[in-house]
């Protein structure tokens, strides 16, 4: 389908990507559905993560320094 996700890597509580509830942790890679998807991170705790948005219109928020 090309029902985006939404992931905040920067909160441990559950949370709603758009495919059921999901808690992360230790999350070393996200990857992106064919939809717009949203990944929000930031690098003072998820120094190493990589993301990959793949189809869609992707949106990454990454603070505390790092790219994506």
């Amino acid at each position: 389908g090309t029902t985006g996700v939404t992931v905040n890597l920067n909160t441990t509580m559950a949370q709603t990507t758009a495919f059921n509830t999901a808690t992360f942790s230790n999350i070393e890679g996200l990857y992106g559905s064919a939809g717009n998807d949203t990944f929000i991170a930031s690098t003072t705790v998820d120094v190493n993560n990589v993301g990959q948005g793949r189809d869609g219109n992707d949106s990454f928020t990454v603070t505390g320094g790092g790219h994506a």
